[in-house]
């Protein structure tokens, strides 16, 4: 969340920011899709205009791809209309750029990115982040 509340303070001023509960305990294989981040959504729009939905998707950590991979399936399929972008964090398995290639914010066209700039940027090394959560690679 802090990740994404920086971006909407310096560069998307007066977006809505919203946190998705990975309910990974209940035992289904999509973990986003339930009641509360429905509600949430629903809220959201009703705040924006429909011809005018973008969707930032932010993530720490790309490891299995399952939640960049669940997250564009809920939002594709909840708001249609939504133009989807997606800004990781940190992978460390240049392989899973496949799956989100199309979403990358670096790769669109207000940013014009190659391929390779964009993996520069965020893919590490690194075992860990500074507040200790592992960087796996699946």
């Amino acid at each position: 969340m802090l990740y994404a509340d920086l971006l909407s303070r310096q560069v998307f001023h007066g977006v809505p920011i919203a946190a998705l509960w990975a309910n990974r305990l209940h035992g289904g294989r999509d973990y986003l899709a339930h009641e509360p981040n429905d509600a949430m959504i629903a809220g959201i729009s009703k705040l924006v205009e429909r011809n005018s939905k973008e969707i930032l998707i932010v993530d720490d950590i790309v490891a299995s791809c399952t939640t960049i991979t669940q997250a564009l399936h809920y939002f594709k399929s909840r708001v249609p209309e939504a133009t989807l972008s997606f800004l990781p964090l940190v992978s460390r398995n240049e392989k899973y750029i496949d799956v989100f290639r199309d979403s990358l914010v670096w790769l669109k066209s207000a940013f014009r990115f190659t391929q390779e700039q964009a993996l520069a940027m965020h893919f590490t090394n690194k075992e860990k982040l500074p507040y200790q959560k592992d960087i796996r690679s699946a």
